[in-house]
């Protein structure tokens, strides 16, 4: 109704400009992702052709973006997210808290694309610049810290305590989400659903290590023993027991290894 209202005005009306922008967002909201990104492109366009500022055109490619996101093309919502980024901190600077929302966005970005080490390194450097502009206990603190952890337990190449390190991080941030947004906003739930994920894979990782260790023993036991038995000529039974054992934990080594991180 509010399209409608003002969709014969002038693009440079100011009201059918927001008219457009509570269009997309509103079929956004009800799920319709297909028709809020027609929306947000024309939006785009229009802006663009009237001569918007450099703002006005970074907040709408922003929201486009989004649209992008909903419809899972992450290529293409990394793309906008890093001119976005980029654009914002050219414009107003590392501290502006829009700069700092929108490394918080790239960063999501590009944990959805595995690219964790990317991630990581953009986070390092925003996100002291968040806790000393923004607080501890701001939304996108938060958030650059739940991103942060993700970039460290999701890696592959994670060490053991990496994933430590990413699961305590997750619970001060999810802590601090509860007590500031509350338990049911999304960013608190989102936070909670990763800290069971990053718990399980913690557990994991751990029993896996535990394991490997366990075989590291056990192997230089039966490798010793074989020694032993080759030294003293006593191969028949004893060596050929110790020689298929033996091969049974290098092939359980094997196998422990192969196993995701």
């Amino acid at each position: 109704a509010c399209w409608k209202t003002y969709v014969g005005r002038p693009e440079t009306a100011v009201a059918r400009r927001l008219a457009m922008e509570n269009l997309g967002s509103g079929l956004s909201a009800a799920g319709h992702n297909g028709d809020a990104l027609s929306v947000r492109e024309a939006e785009f366009s229009m802006r663009r052709r009237i001569g918007e500022s450099e703002g006005s055109m970074l907040a709408v490619q922003g929201n486009l973006a989004g649209a992008y996101e909903a419809l899972g093309r992450l290529e293409e919502v990394l793309s906008m997210r890093r001119d976005v980024y980029s654009g914002w901190l050219r414009l107003k600077g590392e501290e502006h808290e829009t700069t700092l929302l929108e490394a918080s966005n790239l960063a999501c970005s590009l944990d959805r694309l595995e690219r964790f080490e990317e991630a990581r390194s953009l986070l390092r450097k925003t996100m002291p610049v968040a806790r000393r502009v923004l607080g501890e206990s701001d939304s996108t603190t938060l958030r650059m810290r739940w991103n942060y952890a993700v970039a460290l337990y999701r890696d592959p190449d994670a060490s053991l305590d990496d994933i430590r390190e990413a699961v305590e991080t997750i619970e001060e941030a999810e802590r601090a989400a509860r007590r500031v947004l509350g338990g049911g906003h999304p960013t608190a739930m989102g936070m909670e659903q990763s800290l069971r994920h990053a718990r399980a894979v913690l557990s994991d990782r751990a029993k896996k290590e535990k394991l490997m260790e366990e075989l590291d023993v056990t192997a230089e036991v039966f490798d010793k023993v074989a020694r032993f038995a080759t030294k003293t000529h006593r191969v028949s039974v004893l060596g050929t027991t110790v020689e298929a054992t033996y091969g049974d934990l290098e092939s359980t080594r094997k196998a422990l290894e192969a196993l995701p991180p």
